[in-house]
């Protein structure tokens, strides 16, 4: 279950390797966010009027979070739609997509919940309630994955 609240019910996990299905969603939503990812180094030349040369010795490895804020900035000096279009396109649900990639793609492998969902640890750390403190875990199945990824595309 995707879900971005905090459950502190413990999970018996199964050690085991993923499914053929889970890793072909896992690398649709690796190469869905390398294609977004693109789309917006380009809208950062075509904002800044400069190369994709330039851009990249400029940014270089900067993570898609700041170069979606530089983008936004850069949106903003323009006198055309640019600023619109881009808050419309950049929604919610692509930076949702980057954050389920960054579970999958850099997260730990825990294993499998009873329930047939591959649990990932992320780097994400909160305190709940009784200010106990945690990383968050995400579970899922390659249909949640490929669904994140068609609330996109």
């Amino acid at each position: 279950m995707i879900n971005d609240i905090y459950n502190g019910t413990p999970a018996q996990l199964v050690s085991g390797p993923l499914s053929d299905d889970m890793l072909i969603g896992i690398a649709g939503v690796i190469r869905a966010c390398a294609e977004l990812e693109d789309c917006l180094n380009l809208t950062i030349c075509s904002f800044a009027g400069i190369s994709e040369t330039k851009m990249t010795i400029l940014l270089g490895r900067t993570q898609v979070s700041r170069k979606a804020e530089i983008a936004l900035n850069l949106a903003t000096t323009r006198t055309d739609d640019a600023l619109a279009i881009f808050k419309k396109v950049w929604s919610p649900k692509i930076k949702k997509l980057f954050k389920h990639r960054n579970v999958v793609a850099h997260g730990v492998y825990l294993g499998k919940t009873e329930d047939g969902e591959f649990a990932f640890l992320s780097s994400e750390s909160h305190f709940s309630d009784d200010r106990v403190f945690g990383q968050s875990v995400y579970t899922y199945t390659s249909e949640l994955l490929r669904g994140v990824t068609d609330d996109v595309f």
